[in-house]
Formats: structure tokens, sequence, C-alpha cells
């Protein structure tokens, strides 16, 4: 059996690729895998104080990360989480477009959340920290729901 050497350019370009491939995971996928409780799906009714929109993908690293905190989220008094995923719904890939648009980001990726006039892509300490500062701040303050800010862009 022949010993096979790797260099450090090859081991240094398989890495990026694995790397790569972790982060295009995030961004399309044929896995199905559907929202649950404690979610909202978007034609639900939402009556906490604090609506928080979720856009996820099956299948994503990042999102399966995120999903525990999303899910406490939930669980949390006045707070209501509209969990959307999108690499196999149709109508949901759409929404995130909507919300996209409406808010004029320049990428489209997940996961991504949208509290009141702001929003996040990605997931990490720093992300969850601005995401729970704003849902203490608009559970002081109030803020709008995100859908009726992306339905009246003109």
């Amino acid at each position: 059996m022949a010993e096979r050497r790797v260099s450090r350019r090859g081991l240094l370009a398989a890495g990026s690729g694995l790397a790569l491939s972790g982060v295009a995971g995030c961004l399309s996928s044929n896995e199905t895998k559907e929202a649950q409780e404690p979610f909202y799906g978007w034609d639900e009714e939402v009556t906490e104080d604090v609506i928080v929109y979720w856009f996820w993908g099956a299948s994503c690293p990042h999102c399966e990360n995120m999903m525990p905190f999303m899910e406490g989220l939930a669980d949390r008094k006045n707070v209501g989480v509209v969990g959307l995923e999108v690499y196999n719904n149709e109508d949901n890939r759409q929404r995130m477009k909507e919300f996209i648009d409406g808010f004029g980001v320049d990428q489209e990726a997940v996961p991504m959340t949208f509290i009141g006039s702001n929003y996040w892509i990605g997931y990490g300490d720093e992300i969850v920290a601005k995401i729970k500062a704003k849902i203490d701040e608009c559970l002081d303050e109030g803020c709008r729901d995100t859908r009726d800010i992306v339905a009246n862009q003109d």
C-alpha cells in the first residue's frame, strides 16, 4: 500500500473547501425539515407583544445551532416567534425576499431574524445579545410588527 503525503497547500485547499461548503449549506439545500411548536406559521395569528420573524433552512448548520435559542425565545412571556423554513417552502422563500427587499438587505442568507425595524443575518454571541436587547427594548417601549413595516413599503 503506497503512502500518500499531503502538502500544506493541499491541506489548506481541502480545509477551505470544507469551510465554504458549510457556508454554502446555509444558502441552499433540498432536505426537508418543518418548523414546529413552539413556532408560529405565517398564517397564524400572533398575539404576543413582540413578534420575531426567523427565516431558516433545513440542514443549515448555523440554523440548527440557533434553533434552541429561538425555541427559548418562543417560550418567553409576550414573545412570539414566526419560524419560516425557506429551503423547502417556496412561499416562505418569497416572504423572505419581500422582507429583504423591504429592508434593502444586500444578501440572501439564513438564518435571518427580524424584530421591528431591525434585522440580523447569521448566528453568534453578538447577534444573540443584540436580539435579546431588542426584545427587551420592544417589551419596554413597544415596536412595530415587521410584517406591517414591509407591507407599507412604497
